[in-house]
C-alpha cells in the first residue's frame, strides 16, 4: 500500500486531494479488486476486448482529470467516441449472429431450443 506522506507546505490544495484520491484508490482496488458481474450474452463473448477498451478509455479520462488541458479532452473524448462506436459493433454483430441462429432453429420447427434461444435477447 503506497503510504501519504506529511503534506509538502508547498502543496496545493488540489494536488494533496488528488495524492488522496490515487491513495484510496489503489488501495481499494489492491484489497477488493474489479467486480466480475453476470451481462448479456454478447458483453461476456467480448469480455477481454471490452476491458481492454474501458481500460484505455479510463486512463485517458483520469489523464484529462488531472491535466485538464485541450489536448488531454480531446484524447478522452475522442477515445470515450470510439469506444461507444466499438461497443455498438460488438452488441450489433452478436444480435445478428443470434438472430440467425433462432432463424434456423424457426426453420426447423425446434421450437423449444428456439425458445430458451429468446430469452437471451
Amino acid at each position: 500500500m503506497e503510504e501519504l506522506h506529511a503534506p509538502d507546505d508547498n502543496a496545493t490544495v488540489e494536488t494533496r486531494w488528488c495524492q488522496l484520491r490515487n491513495v484510496v484508490q489503489s488501495t481499494v482496488l489492491e484489497g477488493l479488486g474489479c467486480a466480475r458481474r453476470q451481462h448479456q450474452d454478447w458483453v461476456d463473448e467480448n469480455d477481454a476486448d471490452i476491458s481492454n477498451l474501458l481500460a484505455e478509455k479510463n486512463g485517458l479520462h483520469k489523464a484529462y482529470m488531472d491535466l485538464r488541458t485541450d489536448a488531454t479532452k480531446a484524447a478522452f473524448f475522442r477515445c470515450r467516441h470510439l469506444v461507444q462506436q466499438r461497443l455498438r459493433e460488438m452488441r450489433d454483430a452478436w444480435m445478428v449472429r443470434k438472430a440467425k441462429e433462432i432463424q434456423w432453429y424457426a426453420d426447423r420447427n425446434e421450437m423449444k431450443k428456439n425458445q430458451s434461444h429468446q430469452g437471451h435477447l
